[in-house]
C-alpha cells in the first residue's frame, strides 16, 4: 500500500464527437467505439467527469464505455453508462444531453503506462445524429 497519497492538480479536459453508427461486435468486444480520452503515460490520470450532448436528434439507447490499454485491441467495460432517450432538439427544446461522474464523483483514477490507456464510448443504438462527449480529468 502506498504511503504518500497523490493529489491531481492539473486539470485536463478533452472532446470528441462519438460516432452516430452503433458500435459493432458486443459490449465486450465493441467494434467501432470512439477514443474520448487518452491518459497520461508519465503520471496517473484522473477522470472526474464525462458529460454528453447529442447534436441534434437521439434515438433511445445507451452510450456505453470501455477503457483499453493498448490502443483499442483490448477493451474492459466500465460499469457507467448513460441512458439515452428520444428527444427531437428543435429551436424551442434542446436536444439530449447527460453527465457521468465516476464513482460518485470521486473519480477514475487510470495508472501512468507505456502506452496510455484510453476511455472509449459508443452508442448502442444508431442515433440519427453524432454525439459529443467532453472528459474533464485532471493528472497528479
Amino acid at each position: 500500500m502506498a504511503t504518500d497519497p497523490t493529489f491531481f492538480g492539473t486539470p485536463t479536459l478533452q472532446a470528441a464527437v462519438i460516432s452516430a453508427t452503433a458500435y459493432g461486435g458486443s459490449r465486450t468486444t465493441p467494434t467501432g467505439a470512439t477514443s474520448i480520452y487518452t491518459a497520461s503515460t508519465s503520471v496517473a490520470t484522473l477522470i472526474r467527469r464525462i458529460d454528453f450532448k447529442n447534436l441534434g436528434t437521439s434515438v433511445a439507447g445507451l452510450i456505453d464505455l470501455w477503457l483499453s490499454p493498448d490502443s483499442g485491441t483490448t477493451f474492459y467495460q466500465v460499469p457507467y453508462s448513460a441512458v439515452v432517450t428520444a428527444i427531437t432538439g428543435s429551436t424551442t427544446l434542446d436536444s439530449w444531453q447527460a453527465s457521468i461522474a465516476p464513482d460518485g464523483g470521486k473519480g477514475l483514477v487510470l495508472p501512468a503506462a507505456a502506452t496510455a490507456w484510453q476511455l472509449y464510448a459508443g452508442a448502442s443504438v444508431t442515433q440519427t445524429t453524432a454525439v459529443q462527449a467532453v472528459v474533464y480529468g485532471a493528472t497528479a
